[in-house]
């Protein structure tokens, strides 16, 4: 990767060396999230060492000897190995699988650096973040500038977006295809996360049964491939044939993304906390932990910036404990319930 700048569609322009600086500038402001022992090169050095030393330490790994360097791979299944990139080394690796995925979201981002590397998932986010084409600096705003901010005390459940992560983006160890769920009513800024497999049948039935749970919206936003989400939805009326649900379709996609990013991290801090590989097992728990925080939110529509607890807006009362992320021999010890597949 060199550090001549790229024209994207004649406006803006790719500067390399400010996009690397983001990404290690954030790797700085990070380095908590560090805890892997195998996710820096200094890591994985020692995890080398131990192969002649305690090779028990390392039965889950290989050791290969390539274009003169000694690399480490971790077993993806009994016939592939994933190299393990530290996260010091892989900006040009991530950068690349950014351009060629034409600047696609953290997601698919990871999708395409997976097939040959592994890496935390929080990285393809860094990615994102740094790159001036995607987040382009924002005109600072004139001091006189006032933002109103709302406190939302509305129980609306009138409008979600919808979106269903439809490549294997998150690591699982599921004979069956998983696929990620995000639902998000707009008002409240409440989130709803499921693991999905792969059957449309499937998608609208547990989508009917979020719906009876919930409340049956009025309209639902999806982002781009509309038919896939209409052919989901003339299944759910089947199961129900007495809702009536508009379906609409955003053309900008940047909403679903942010929403995206923060299930994202989420689901890392809690897979980094329990070493576990089942992603699927988190969401109730970052879902719960999601709406018990605190957060400023922009409605989709009218642009009203609000403040408040998603969990207090949804359900018109105040939850009993919040939900923290912790480092625990005893989390770990847990044993791991593997997704069963029919």
């Amino acid at each position: 990767m060199t550090s001549t700048s790229k024209q994207i569609d004649g406006e803006t322009t790719l500067d390399y060396e400010q996009v690397k600086k983001n990404y290690f500038n954030l790797l700085t402001k990070n380095k908590h999230l560090l805890k892997d022992p195998i996710c820096t090169r200094e890591g994985i050095e020692e995890k080398i060492k131990l192969f002649g030393t305690n090779p028990r330490e390392v039965q889950d790994l290989v050791l290969k000897h390539v274009n003169g360097k000694n690399r480490l791979f971790v077993k993806k299944n009994s016939y592939q190995t994933l190299e393990i990139l530290p996260i010091d080394e892989a900006f040009d690796v991530l950068l690349e699988a950014h351009l060629i995925s034409d600047h696609g979201n953290p997601a698919t981002t990871y999708e395409k650096v997976s097939e040959y590397y592994s890496l935390p998932l929080f990285v393809s986010s860094w990615i994102f973040e740094s790159c001036n084409v995607c987040n382009p600096t924002k005109k600072p705003k004139p001091d006189n500038a006032q933002v109103v901010v709302k406190s939302s005390n509305k129980s609306g459940r009138g409008v979600w977006r919808l979106n269903i992560i439809q490549d294997s983006t998150l690591p699982s160890n599921c004979r069956r295809v998983c696929y990620l769920l995000i639902l998000k009513e707009d008002t409240t800024n409440f989130v709803i996360l499921r693991p999905l497999y792969d059957s449309s049948d499937e998608f609208a039935l547990d989508l009917a049964k979020l719906f009876a749970e919930f409340g049956y919206p009025e309209k639902v936003y999806v982002p781009n491939m509309i038919e896939f989400y209409k052919k989901i939805f003339s299944l759910v009326y089947i199961i129900n044939p007495e809702i009536k649900i508009s379906v609409n379709e955003i053309k900008d996609n940047r909403v679903f993304q942010t929403d995206l990013l923060e299930v994202l991290t989420e689901i890392h801090k809690w897979m980094r906390m329990t070493a576990d590989t089942y992603w699927e097992q988190s969401c109730l728990l970052v879902q719960y932990k999601l709406n018990t925080t605190e957060k400023k939110f922009t409605r989709l529509f009218s642009k009203e910036e609000f403040i408040g607890v998603p969990f207090h807006q949804f359900f018109n009362y105040r939850f009993r404990t919040k939900m923290n992320w912790i480092q625990s021999p005893f989390i770990k010890s847990i044993p791991h319930i593997q997704c069963q597949s029919d």
